[in-house]
Parts: C-alpha cells; structure tokens; sequence
C-alpha cells in the first residue's frame, strides 16, 4: 500500500529550510522553519524561535535547520539557523 500525504499550510511565510522534531517533548512531531517552531500534531500554535526579516519580497536569509544534541543526553536540546551572512542564530527547547 503506497504512503498517502496530506498538503497543509501552516504559515505563509517562505523560509528556506525545515527541521522536523520533538521540540517540546510532548511525543508529537514539531516542525521548526525561520522565525518559528509549529507544534504538533497539527502545527497550528507557533512559537518565535529567532525573528528574522525578509530580504526581499519572497526571500529570507535562513539556509539551514539543524536540531542538535548539545549537552550529551541523547534529546535535542536547541535548534541551530544559518543564514548566507555567517550568522548563527539558535534557540533552547523549551
């Protein structure tokens, strides 16, 4: 049986990178993506992680998403954002 996907909109912002985890650890998949974490399971609640101005009309300047294991526990504890200037903007789990 082949996989079936639902398309929802759950900002119109267009950044340029996802991550898709547990943030909060509520067992339920979050997706983080530019200014904001979206909270599972239906990704309606979001929370500001590190705002972020457009560039232009349909730019942002985030190029990559990346959930990591600072601390050693085997969770990930921040979200880490890098954008095309050498910033790097990252956020605790809450």
């Amino acid at each position: 049986m082949p996989l079936k996907f639902k398309k929802i909109l759950i900002d119109d912002q267009r950044y340029e990178s996802a991550a898709i985890i547990d943030v909060n650890g509520d067992g339920h998949l979050d997706i983080v993506s530019g200014s904001y974490w979206y909270e599972g399971p239906d990704f309606t609640k979001r929370h500001i992680v590190a705002p972020q101005e457009p560039q232009d009309v349909e730019y942002f300047d985030d190029f990559s998403t990346v959930p990591l294991d600072v601390n050693g526990n085997a969770e990930v504890t921040n979200d880490l954002q890098a954008d095309s200037r050498d910033v790097l903007r990252y956020a605790l789990a809450v």
